[in-house]
């Protein structure tokens, strides 16, 4: 379990530091430590998963694998509650803001096409960014989150190049910082 929980902090860090970059070049205005919080506690719900259904975490995890997809379609696929869903209601009765909440809630490929606000916007970014750059995404779901990412932050192909090589910059600083635990 200890290598699950590691994968879930460094998936969380590097999340929060994609989302921190893309604030300080698209969303200026957005408040930098509320950002940092709700990233990294984004993905919380799979913390329930880790925690009290391991094996169904592992199943999860397996499902994406094998068939190259996000997490949120695994638990679709299973039909079991959404680790979003989860995370929401931990941040619920742990009183945490409602900006983390809604983090935790609304950082999926399902709720980012959904004009939602734009500290929601930019922590699901973040994330699926994030996974994006982890690999092992099958080809359709790649192209979903670059399509999603371009008409969002209005760039180019070209120019989605660009921001991934920035964003594979901070995940070899994200692996250093996580080697240096």
């Amino acid at each position: 379990m200890q290598n699950l929980g590691n994968n879930y902090w460094y998936h969380s860090f590097f999340t929060a530091l994609i989302t921190k970059y893309l604030a300080k070049k698209f969303w200026t205005y957005l408040d930098p430590e509320e950002l940092w919080t709700a990233s990294i506690l984004h993905d919380i719900g799979k913390l329930v998963y880790i925690k009290f259904f391991h094996e169904h975490y592992k199943e999860l995890k397996r499902y994406c694998e094998q068939n190259g997809c996000l997490f949120s379609e695994a638990e679709e696929h299973y039909k079991l509650p959404a680790s979003s869903y989860l995370g929401s209601l931990l941040c619920h009765h742990w009183r945490l803001s409602g900006k983390v909440e809604d983090a935790c809630k609304y950082h999926n490929l399902s709720h980012i096409s959904k004009k939602g606000s734009d500290f929601q916007t930019v922590i699901a970014l973040g994330n699926l960014l994030a996974t994006l750059s982890a690999g092992g995404l099958n080809e359709s779901c790649k192209n979903r989150i670059k399509e999603v990412a371009e008409n969002i932050l209005e760039l180019s192909p070209e120019n989605f190049i660009k921001i991934m090589a920035d964003v594979y910059a901070l995940q070899s600083e994200a692996e250093k910082f996580m080697r240096s635990l």
